[in-house]
This record gives C-alpha cells, structure tokens and sequence, in this order.
C-alpha cells in the first residue's frame, strides 16, 4: 500500500524536477545535450566510462563556446572566458570536487577555501619556487642519470615509460621532500605506492559523482576489491609515514634545506600539526609524481613516431655543443634550446595531464563569467582539452606541431595565456618550473643516446585516453623500443 501512494508521488518529483531543469532554471538558456541538461546522470556515466573531456569537447564542436554539462554545471572554451575563470583576483574557489581528495585533514592542493590556501602556498613556495630552481636541479639530474641503467636493459626488448617515469618522479620527490630517495630506482620490484596512484584518482572521481558505487563496493567481502578501496588513504599513509621516520632521524629543527623540516619548525600562521604535515606530503607525493609521468608518456609516445624530430634535437644538441657528463646535461644548456622547448610544449598543449575542466564554484549570488549570470551554487570549469584545441589560436588543432611554438619565438600571447596544463592565478601548480626541468632533461638525454620507436604491444588502441582526474592511457602503460643512437650525418 505504502509503495502504491508513494511511487506516483516519488515520479512524479522527478518529474517536476525534470521540467524545472530545463524550463525553468535560470541556465535554461544555455544550450547542451538534452540529457545533460535534466540530470547529473550523462556526465556521471561519462566519467564512469572515462570519456567526460572527449564528450565536453564533442559538445562543444556541436553547441558552442558555453555549454551546460549537468543541471548546475557550466563548461566554457572560449578564451575570454580563461582569466574570468582561473586569473589573479578571480573569486572562483575550488568547487566541492576537491573533497574527494582530502584526507582528515586538509591539504594545500584540496582546499576550497582561499584564505586557507593563502596561508599554506608560501610554505611549498619556499622550495619549489624559480629563484631555487638551480638548488633543485643536482637532485633531478642525479636521478636521471640513475634511471639511464633501466633504459640500457631495455635496449634488447622495450622500455615501459610508464614505470620508468614513476620510478624517476617518486625518487625525485623524496629526496627534495624528505631529503632522501625512495630507491625506486635501485629496486627490482616497483613499489606499491605505483599501483596506489592509480587507484588514488580513480577514487577521488567516484567519491564525488557516484559515492553510492564505493558504498556499495565496501560491502562486498572480496579482498582485491577492499584493497583497492584503500589506495587512496595508502597514499596519505605513505606521507605520514616518511614524516614519522625523518622526526625520528632527524627531529624538528635539524637545519636541513628540504621542505620537511620548513613544515616541521614553521611558526605563527604557518605552523600545521604532525596529521596535517603527514597529509600534505602524501598530496604532494601524488602531484610530484604522475602528472609530470603522465605528460612525459605522451609525449615520448608521439616522439617515438617522429624519427624526424628525433633528428631535430639530436642535431640542435650537438651544433650547440651541450655536454652530457654522465649522460645527463645541465639545465642551463637546454633550457632555451628552440627545438626542443617546442617538442615540449607542444606536448604539454596536445596532452596536458588534466584534459578535464579543474572545476570552480560560483559563491556569490553576482557572479558572472563572459557576461553569463552565474546562480550562486553553480560549478563551473574550462577543459584545455577543448581550450588548447581552438582552431583560431592552434591551426590544425589535433595535429601535433612543434614548429608553432617554433617559429613564435616561444608561442604568441595568445598562446601562452590559454595554456592550462599548470592551470592558473593563485591556485596554479607550485611545481611548474620544476615540471619543465624534468621533461627537458628526460627527453635531452633520450635523445643524446637513444632513438625511440612504438614496441609492438603499443597501440592506437592501448594508448587511447582515459580520464580519471588525469589523462591516463588505456592500458595505463606505454612500451618503446630504446636503441642507441647510430651514428648521424652532421
């Protein structure tokens, strides 16, 4: 009897709710997919499926530069809409989404708050910041030039890049965070903060847009299921950790330059307690590692099908006379190399580690962006999948082509404005400048010693993109053959 009153009542809810989404709401106006436009459900599916920057893009192409994506969603790809969206002074916090990142307590990269967030940022400043850069640059080039055995070994089969990166980045993070490495390099066997990473995302996704489906996941007793569900807190576990074990070796105020003892004896606004440091370094963990990862795949994937650009760089290095020292050059010599900033940041624009809108929340009820009121409450986003694609500022937009970095000394303003791998304004990555002195020095030393090609397992297909948070590939690897370099024609 109860179900017999209740179910027209319940429909007839969803019905009104329908009918007011897409008559009635004040982003009523705003064209999108029908489905899009009653309910949460198209972009929920989508994300499920890994497809939501390919989906955006697609409605963009048909509907144009603003489209709705969820009742109380907006995407924009217009790049008047850019600094509205992610400038200095912009009021736009991070929207709700950022939760599925947090820990018990919050971090720099996870909080919505602004003033919280000013407080935290000038603490990781300190080391990541471009004044240091030359004090971070002996410990990248050191673990580069550990990683050149791993590429030896693989002369006679392949390289998986995947792994190889996370072994370089992991390293890399550990030692400018903590001090020390986590000899990811030395070790055989990968450590399980790599398979973690992969879930880390993925949970971070479903937390926010489909919670019931982990809560379901929770109840069933199957162990890999129950392991996996865990990564995410692992991560944070990991930072926590590594935090207790250099208090113990090292204590509080030892002097030490990383940024581990700059958290540890911070004072005044700045002070954080052991749990927040803890949290704070598994984040950074994350973000030092598999987006810089995830762009050098890409990258070195498209480099591995262009003989000819391969020949380029080895040709701009040798007429510039770069030295290798250990098969790794100095940062100097490279950073300002034309051809192979070009090959990056082209890279950078065709395979930005987040393709998807970093989402922001209208928190005002006179919130507009290109003159569109914003209803206080709704989520809004610009993707660079689509951003980085417009045809008007990238001619040939899906083609991958250094040479428009190339021959515009470095890119138009235009270019360079519109450019969101780092994001941008005040919550943009503190990690930037150190991102492009990884990238140049790993692909630089490639290249002196090595020509790339596609393994036979790596395909169109293997390498299709996924997005969860991050512009994973499919089979979440990428193998390439590595054979030393033959002897070139000058």
């Amino acid at each position: 009897m109860m179900l017999y009153v209740l179910g027209p009542a319940i429909g007839q809810l969803i019905n009104d709710q329908i009918i007011y989404n897409h008559f009635f709401s004040p982003l009523g106006n705003i064209p999108g997919p029908f489905l899009a436009k009653i309910t949460t459900k198209w972009l929920t599916i989508n994300e499920c499926l890994g497809n939501r920057s390919l989906v955006v893009a697609r409605a963009h192409e048909r509907y144009g530069p603003v489209i709705r994506i969820a009742p109380n969603e907006l995407s924009f790809s217009d790049k008047s809409c850019i600094k509205d969206l992610y400038g200095n002074g912009v009021t736009f916090p991070k929207s709700p989404r950022y939760d599925g990142f947090r820990s018990t307590t919050d971090a720099a990269f996870d909080m919505t708050d602004h003033s919280k967030s000013r407080e935290r940022r000038p603490l990781i400043r300190q080391v990541l910041a471009p004044a240091n850069i030359d004090g971070i640059e002996p410990i990248i080039s050191d673990t580069v030039r550990k990683s050149i055995r791993w590429i030896k070994r693989a002369e006679d089969d392949s390289l998986e890049i995947v792994l190889w990166m996370r072994r370089i980045m992991l390293d890399t993070a550990g030692t400018l965070f903590l001090g020390r490495s986590f000899n990811a390099l030395e070790n055989e066997k990968a450590p399980e903060f790599f398979d973690d990473l992969e879930g880390f995302f993925t949970i971070n996704g479903l937390r926010w847009f489909a919670p019931w489906i982990l809560t379901v996941l929770k109840l069933l007793p199957v162990r890999s299921i129950q392991h996996f569900l865990e990564a995410q807190e692992r991560t944070y576990l990991y930072g926590r950790k590594a935090f207790d074990e250099y208090i113990k070796k090292y204590g509080r105020s030892s002097g030490r330059m990383d940024l581990l003892t700059k958290m540890a004896s911070a004072t005044n606004d700045q002070t954080m307690t052991d749990e927040e440091i803890g949290n704070e370094l598994g984040q950074m963990l994350v973000g030092a590692t598999d987006p810089t990862v995830i762009v050098a795949t890409w990258m070195l994937w498209e480099l591995a099908q262009k003989p000819e650009w391969q020949h380029r760089m080895r040709d701009e290095l040798r007429k510039n006379s770069v030295p290798f020292p250990g098969g790794v050059p100095s940062y100097k010599d490279i950073k300002q190399l034309p051809i192979l900033n070009g090959f990056i940041m082209e890279g950078l624009r065709l395979h930005p580690a987040h393709s998807i809108g970093l989402p922001r929340i209208a928190n005002t009820d006179t919130a507009s962006i290109g003159g569109i009121a914003l209803p206080k409450g709704t989520t809004v986003s610009a993707q660079s999948r689509s951003v980085h694609r417009d045809p008007e500022i990238y001619p040939s937009p899906d083609s991958f082509l250094p040479e428009r970095w190339i021959d515009t000394n470095g890119g138009t303003k235009e270019m360079k404005d519109t450019l969101l791998v780092f994001s941008k304004g005040p919550r943009a990555c503190l990690g930037q400048y150190t991102a492009y002195m990884e990238l140049k020095l790993v692909v630089s030393t490639l290249m002196h010693g090595w020509e790339l090609g596609l393994a036979r397992q790596t395909t169109e297909e293997t390498m299709r993109q996924k997005d969860y948070f991050v512009a994973l590939t499919k089979e979440g690897k990428c193998r390439l053959t590595v054979q030393p370099v033959r002897e070139e024609k000058v």
